[in-house]
């Protein structure tokens, strides 16, 4: 049987790049075949990945040398949308992938393209929904989804066109352990079921080669590696590399210097990140290889950190914290985020904050920082609290470096970025430690916190700004790789190469507090031996480290205590080992180093002052509980919906809901005609009580209407007092005096400015109604089946999905500006300019890689190979619909026809 994929001589090379992104690439891959692809950063893998997609050549220039076969077809003559029946691909950032507005839709979207019968397209999207186990998701709106949730309808999407090869990006780079075990199953299942050849894309490869068949390992564009996994080789190799890296960590014996970048290949993902040509050696981390062989390696490395946090001499007899947190609680729109969380951390530690997707963790985080503002509780430092400090004077002593690296870019070059910081801030200068003696008592103890918060104020920078005096910025940038660059506009840099920009941008100014979201993300193992490396740095000098990760083994290799929240709760405060106890005690084995896993059974050891030991605290969770999504800001789009004044769509079913949208936009026409038709105050009552009527029968009811419309209320009173005032004709019906003035209400004026007033309030309110009963994405399928381009009505949807998600992205960009200590409330000339500058750049670069993402999405589930599409339903009109359009467009014939004769 010939191969599926058959890749011989394969060389690219992009068209601003120096060197090939790929080079003499061969290889084959079978039908039913699990395949692995790994590789440091910048290696060429996602570019092979494009290539085997038809993306190259259709979409990204370059020459291109050598043939790609996929099931016989050779991807140069194959357009991506040709290929779409074939070859799927499932692009790193759900998000981004997302075509439309619900889940339905959305796995509809590529057989719909096909131009498939209606009963197929169904029988698609209820087999590729179940195949992933998103049935329940059926309904749901795409903003309203988990990470998890979304990378399941992403893969959902991708195979309702039931490709014979499956490609993923880095599937499970932003997922927790609960939500990447449910991926790798329904990957695994898929791969059986189907007999579908699966490439994987991954750093992490732990989680993974228990599936994998081949091994392909990448490095400076070309196949160094092709065979199946050999753990015996993979873990030698780890203990003969690694086995003294927990020691490296706590004392820096043995320099793992970064030898840095050697130009840019051009690749999409992660332009060329390393010149290591070992990876294979280097690569076998704990988290590469930590489930194999019986763990020696890793646990020396534990216990080699634990050595080293109870040494740290800012951690050992310190009565101080740190850092505290009280009966802090978080809400959005009544749901708690984080509820009730209290715990105190000391100088030296590395604190780890894990739980699923959606428990806390980034709320915690901006919690801390000012970004968001709890609903209770307190935040000290030091002792002080600093709940009321804005978001600038707590950033002076915390950093935070966000999930999306893009946010916090605005200058022009590497070094600019990185230097940023340190000009708004200073440096941290060396302090004493408060005093350790027991026999203080509280005032001397505050006295000392006072004397404490004194010496660590921030002193600037002295200097010639023309020159570069800061070697250790220097020093940053050659230790993160990024050396080569600095000259280098920092947007152009790749997103792993981005992460890593912002944390030597934190490091620069040397904050107190390191506040880390999911900073491995992007990291090849050798980049992420580095960041371990510098954070331990950082925390023997007397910081606190605080990281969001999701890699137990990453964890287990420098953090000393963990946080593990679930649905906004604390449930875990221990020291690591401990904590690992914990979750085994829980049910929660995900969350376990793999080589650990024995140690699970072995008694939780006592922590320092302010880390619990013993047995969890009470309240946990059944293990099997489906979380609830607590992200760190109100999903855009969900609930009644957003938009001015709070308007948008608000789900139901009555009989306005159901009633096909290009029955109600008729309606609304007609409706709207016939208000300014009508000049008498007795019809235009009516009609008004018409309007009224329609909430009624949409389950809205008319208070639902005044609650929504205060301001057009308020605006129609003020028009009817400025025409009863200054309008004098008629007959007086009332007057008043004012300050000695007489105020006359005259007849006409009243009639006037009732009637003006009552036919705003008509036309806006049947509006809003109409928006209110209205789904826009079944309107514009509904405008696209009555004869609008489809093109053009995606256009539509498209615009309606990003329009929310950009003004949510806006909020983030200007926090991480802030976090950054840049003033964005000034408004003045000067500083709406630096608006401008640090927050609609940073939106602009999102923006262009979320439409590049969606392009790529909607090409290759073949949008536009056909000059028409299908659709899974067909908006017709219905007997009711057509029956109660008749009713009432009779009875706005009539009033309109009244009112003409009455003239």
């Amino acid at each position: 049987m010939p191969p599926l994929v058959k890749v011989k001589g394969l060389t690219f090379k992009y068209v601003t790049a120096k060197v090939p992104a790929l080079q003499d690439i061969s290889f084959s891959v079978n039908k039913g075949e699990f395949v692995c692809i790994t590789g440091p950063s910048g290696c060429g893998k996602s570019t092979l990945a494009l290539t085997l997609a038809g993306f190259i050549p259709h979409m990204y220039r370059g020459n291109l040398e050598g043939d790609v076969f996929v099931d016989g077809h050779n991807t140069r003559d194959m357009s991506p949308g040709a290929l779409a029946g074939t070859v799927g691909l499932v692009q790193q950032d759900p998000e981004a992938q997302l075509c439309t507005l619900t889940v339905i839709d959305e796995v509809a979207f590529g057989p719909e393209n096909l131009c498939l019968p209606q009963k197929e397209i169904r029988g698609r999207v209820k087999w590729a929904l179940a195949a992933t186990g998103a049935t329940n998701l059926l309904h749901r709106n795409v903003y309203t989804l988990s990470g998890g949730e979304k990378q399941r309808v992403a893969i959902a999407s991708v195979l309702a066109m039931t490709p014979k090869l499956l490609i993923l990006d880095e599937p499970t780079a932003n997922l927790d352990p609960r939500a990447t075990a449910r991926i790798l199953d329904i990957i695994q299942s898929l791969r059986h079921e189907r007999d579908m050849a699966i490439i994987v894309i991954e750093h992490r490869l732990h989680k993974l080669l228990p599936y994998t068949d081949r091994l392909i390992t990448m490095d400076q564009g070309r196949i160094i590696e092709d065979s199946a996994p050999d753990q015996m080789f993979v873990s030698a190799a780890y203990n003969a590399g690694h086995a003294g890296r927990g020691q490296s960590c706590a004392k820096h014996e043995g320099d793992e210097s970064d030898t840095g970048d050697t130009g840019d290949t051009g690749d999409t993902d992660d332009a060329r990140d390393t010149d290591d040509t070992s990876y294979v050696n280097d690569a076998s981390d704990a988290d590469t290889v930590g489930y194999q062989g019986d763990g020696a390696a890793e646990k020396q490395a534990v216990d080699a950190r634990d050595t080293r946090s109870g040494a740290v001499p800012a951690i050992k007899g310190q009565p101080y914290s740190m850092l505290s947190v009280s009966n802090l609680t978080v809400e959005y729109d009544g749901r708690k985020a984080l509820d009730n969380v209290s715990f105190s951390l000391y100088p030296g530690e590395i604190v780890a904050v894990m739980g699923d997707n959606g428990s806390g963790k980034t709320t915690l985080l901006s919690a801390l920082l000012g970004l968001i503002q709890p609903t209770t509780g307190t935040i000290e430092f030091y002792g002080k609290d600093i709940s009321g400090l804005r978001i600038a004077e707590r950033a002076s002593v915390m950093g935070l470096s966000f999930q999306n690296p893009n946010h916090q870019i605005t200058e022009s070059t590497v070094w600019q970025e990185v230097e940023l910081p340190r000009l708004n801030f200073g440096v941290r200068p060396d302090v004493a430690l408060p005093p350790t003696s027991p026999a203080s008592d509280s005032n001397d103890q505050s006295a000392a916190r006072g004397t404490q918060s004194k010496t660590r104020k921030l002193h600037r920078i002295q200097g010639n700004e023309n020159q570069r005096p800061e070697p250790e910025l220097s020093r940053l940038l050659l230790d993160f790789g990024l050396s080569e660059h600095e000259d280098q506009n920092p947007f152009a840099l790749s997103h792993g190469q981005k992460k890593r920009l912002n944390i030597a941008s934190l490091l620069g100014y040397m904050p107190h507090v390191l506040l880390l979201d999911e900073p491995m993300v992007g990291q090849d193992p050798a980049r992420q031996s580095i960041i371990v490396k510098k954070l331990c740095e950082f925390s023997e000098g007397g910081g606190l480290v605080i990281m969001v990760c999701h890699e137990p083994s990453t964890i287990s290799r420098c953090c000393t205590r963990a946080l593990f929240f679930q649905a906004g709760t604390l449930l875990v405060d221990e020291p690591l080992n401990s904590a690992f106890a914990a979750f085994g005690a829980m049910g929660r084995t995900e969350y376990l180093p793999p080589a650990l896993h024995p140690a699970c059974s072995a008694e939780p050891r006592s922590g320092r002052p302010g880390c619990r030991s013993g047995k969890p605290r009470t309240g946990i969770l059944p293990a099997n509980q489906e979380l609830v999504e607590s992200a760190g800001a109100a999903a855009p789009g969900t609930g009644t919906g957003t938009g001015l004044f709070g308007l948008g769509y608000v789900p139901g079913r009555s009989l306005l809901h159901q009633m096909n949208p290009l029955v109600k936009m008729v309606l609304l026409a007609a409706f709207t005609i016939t208000v300014f038709a009508v000049k008498f105050l007795p019809w235009q009552f009516i009609l008004f009580l018409l309007m009224l009527s329609g909430y009624g029968l949409a389950g809205l009811g008319p208070g639902f209407f005044v609650s929504k419309a205060r301001m057009i209320l308020r605006f129609c009173f003020f028009i009817l007092l400025i025409q009863v005032i200054f309008w004098h004709e008629g007959h007086i019906v009332w007057f008043f005096s004012i300050a000695g003035l007489r105020i006359s209400v005259w007849s006409e004026g009243l009639i006037r400015g009732a009637g003006i007033s009552l036919r705003f309030l008509n036309v806006v309110g049947s509006s809003y109604l109409f928006v209110s009963v209205t789904n826009p994405n079944q309107m514009a399928y509904a405008l696209m089946q009555s004869g609008l381009p489809y093109r053009y009505g995606f256009m539509l949807i498209t615009s309606l999905r990003f329009i929310p998600l950009f003004n949510l992205e806006l909020t983030q960009i200007r926090n991480a500006q802030m976090a950054k200590g840049i003033d964005l409330q000034d408004k003045s000339l000067k500083g709406l300019a630096r608006q401008v500058r640090h927050t609609f750049l940073p939106l602009l670069v999102s923006a262009l890689e979320k439409v590049d993402a969606l392009t790529m999405s909607m090409e290759g589930r073949a949008f536009g190979l056909h000059p028409t599409r299908a659709y899974r339903v067909a908006h017709r009109v219905s007997k009711k619909d057509a029956l109660f359009l008749t009713v009432a467009l009779a009875v706005l014939a009539c009033l309109m026809a009244v009112s003409l004769i009455s003239r």
